[in-house]
């Protein structure tokens, strides 16, 4: 399993499939009211859209830091939120509606969405098919707003075989899944033709949420794409800021509280919000070891879900004044560094270079944690008795 799918479903269903998928959209609804409540707790900070005071300790500048964030990126912010919400949320909306909506046939309301199957084999063999590129070739020139991205083949060896060109049309926010065209592999006759434009309005506006969400700007050419994913992955950088910095803010607001519960909620918070950051980085380790036969199978979900699980585990089984979250802030860093070199080891021993994006942003990432946990452990600890001179008797 590649890097990317395993974030990716980790992201979508946290492993769990689709209660998973139903859980996610749940903390997208979190977010939604969480930007709700920070409008209205900072509504007047909106004159204070420059103010950053990092000179008058830690606190402020991470109080400041988040307003800024939650202010400029409010409406990255809503966009993560509502499209996280609707994704998983409409999923099941749709699960549930299908029997009133076809009460004799509950999938036909999936073959409305997705498209009907392809064409069934007839079981006879195709004696020749056409040649893949001239058929690419001539869908480009039928549809010049189409941007091929995928091409699958059934009953590749059947008389009744077809091949499918799925991809994206320009100024369309949808992806390969809906925008879809087949054609008989015999002759390149055209079968039919499925798009998003073809639906209704709510229709396409759920179908427009995934692109939306996951930064898939294809379709509004090369320029706008690349332009949108930078601001995409850097509103996405800030919303783990604005976390991190809120997180850290309520922690050290309740540090000294007499009441247990408020210690262990302020404990739990601490596991399962670093632990989710350890489970995730020891799982791209993981991932980098493993031997090849088992990255197809179940492990990396169990995997995450037994190191979260531990996590939040040993927050209420160690000591109260265990250094928790800067613990496990530790070992997310030094684990974050080690997949990135385990992953760069053997290209350099051939004495070839990867694509080096992801492995700077692991490097990034673990030096960022380390250096965290770093400074967390030096503003824990006690400060050094000043050297005796003189007599203080005298």
């Amino acid at each position: 399993m590649p890097a990317l799918d395993l974030l990716l479903n980790l992201h979508k269903s946290l492993f769990v499939g689709f209660p998973g998928r139903v859980l996610v959209s749940l903390f997208g609804v979190s977010l939604l009211l969480l930007c709700l409540a920070g409008v209205l707790l900072h509504s007047r900070r909106w004159r204070d859209l420059r103010r950053w005071r990092r000179d008058r300790g830690l606190r402020l500048a991470l109080f400041d830091l988040h307003g800024l964030i939650g202010i400029w990126g409010l409406p990255w912010l809503l966009l993560f939120g509502f499209t996280g919400a609707l994704s998983g949320l409409g999923a099941l909306g749709t699960l549930l509606l299908a029997p009133v909506a076809y009460p004799q046939e509950p999938n036909r309301v999936f073959v409305e969405l997705m498209g009907p199957p392809p064409p069934a084999a007839e079981g006879r063999p195709l004696a020749s098919r056409i040649d893949l590129d001239r058929l690419l070739a001539g869908d480009a020139v039928r549809a010049p707003g189409f941007v091929a991205q995928r091409l699958s083949l059934s009953h590749a060896g059947d008389v009744a075989g077809s091949v499918e060109i799925a991809g994206i049309r320009r100024g369309l926010p949808s992806t390969a899944n809906f925008e879809r065209h087949r054609y008989r592999l015999a002759d390149g006759t055209l079968l039919g033709e499925r798009s998003s434009a073809q639906r209704g309005f709510w229709l396409r506006a759920f179908i427009a949420v995934q692109p939306l969400h996951f930064a898939q700007y294809q379709w509004l050419g090369p320029g706008w794409s690349a332009a949108l994913r930078g601001l995409h992955l850097a509103m996405g950088l800030g919303a783990c800021l604005l976390c991190a910095s809120g997180l850290y803010l309520w922690l050290q607001r309740r540090a000294s509280a007499p009441d247990a519960r408020v210690r262990l909620l302020q404990r739990l918070s601490q596991g399962f919000c670093a632990g989710l950051v350890a489970a995730a980085a020891l799982l791209l380790l993981g991932l980098q070891l493993a031997p090849s036969e088992l990255l197809a199978g179940p492990w990396p979900g169990r995997l995450f879900l037994v190191l979260w699980a531990a996590a939040g585990l040993a927050a209420l089984l160690l000591p109260g004044d265990w250094p928790l979250a800067r613990g496990l802030l530790g070992v997310a860093g030094l684990a974050c560094l080690a997949a990135a070199v385990a992953h760069l080891a053997p290209w350099l021993m051939r004495g070839r270079l990867p694509a080096l994006g992801p492995d700077l942003t692991l490097i990034l990432c673990g030096a960022l944690l380390i250096r965290h946990a770093w400074m967390q452990a030096r503003a824990a600890a006690p400060p050094a008795h000043p050297r005796v001179t003189g007599d203080h008797h005298a």
